[in-house]
């Protein structure tokens, strides 16, 4: 809120030291760190402030910061959006399904700011964003955490109450969704195109694999990959220096082309689960640093 700077002197005194604890300066204002889900959150924070340089003003101004991060996000008179708390619109709940609507909607403005050639720090953004937001889905939680077991079929379960609404038939869409994108695969202008953007490294493998495709065939996994499979067609996604293609015949003869993209044939016979194609191997080049 407008002069909490004076208000608070402390809030000056931490942005002065370029503690980002608890405020940020943002574009056109000053903002409460995202971590702060809570008063108790931004208690935490405080405590871990008041052994350094700042410990006493921290403690003259604490009583006087929790009220202002009450005053800007004015909890105590939030009613849900029916006006009576039910047991799953509760403060402490996560509505998952919303979560993954945000998630698929970062991963489609990242997509879009790809194609039009954004500058390489804004897409580092967007990846930094969506991979926070989604770390803070049910899956990513202890069962502690979530109140119920991470991945049943009920988003808004209490540790006290058992689930209390159905709501994963609704989010796994969104989450199929994301996930296509996560394993690099896009379909554009009639084509299936391939972009490591969100590629998680970490789910490649660390030693070499087999895994069975959906005629039972074998397929051979190198350590650093990953296999997919696409309308029954497996995909060997895996790091390199450039961008490439190898699209694999039932009779073994490949043929390699430059750059993520497969052409219109070659997807159409994939679609149409025409037998035309044994296996596709993808490279990827690293996305930028974030």
């Amino acid at each position: 809120n407008e002069g909490a700077e004076e208000r608070v002197p402390v809030i000056k005194q931490l942005l002065e030291a370029g503690d980002r604890t608890v405020i940020r300066p943002g574009a056109e204002c000053l903002r409460f760190a995202p971590s702060l889900h809570s008063a108790a959150a931004l208690s935490t924070a405080l405590d871990s402030l008041v052994e350094g340089p700042l410990g006493a003003s921290v403690e003259r101004d604490r009583a006087a910061l929790l009220d202002e991060y009450e005053a800007v996000f004015d909890h105590a008179a939030f009613t849900g959006r029916s006006g009576t708390f039910f047991g799953y619109e509760g403060l402490g709940c996560t509505f998952w399904h919303m979560a993954s609507k945000l998630i698929l909607s970062i991963q489609e403005t990242l997509w879009c700011a790809r194609d039009q050639g954004e500058p390489a720090e804004v897409c580092a953004a967007l990846r930094r964003h969506y991979r926070a937001a989604r770390a803070g889905l049910g899956t990513h939680k202890s069962p502690e955490e979530f109140g119920a077991f991470p991945t049943e079929p009920y988003s808004h379960s209490q540790a006290d109450g058992g689930a209390r609404q159905p709501g994963m038939s609704g989010q796994v869409k969104e989450d199929l969704l994301c996930r296509i994108g996560e394993v690099g695969l896009r379909i554009k202008d009639g084509r299936i195109q391939f972009d490591g953007a969100l590629l998680h490294d970490p789910e490649l493998r660390v030693d070499a694999g087999v895994m069975r495709s959906p005629s039972g065939a074998p397929i051979d996994i190198p350590a650093g990959a990953m296999a997919i499979s696409h309308c029954g067609v497996p995909f060997v996604i895996q790091r390199g220096a450039t961008a490439r293609v190898d699209v694999i015949a039932p009779d073994g003869t490949r043929s390699s082309r430059d750059g993520g993209e497969l052409d219109g044939d070659t997807s159409r016979g994939i679609w149409g689960r025409s037998g035309a194609v044994q296996r596709v191997e993808v490279t990827l080049p690293a996305a930028e640093s974030d």
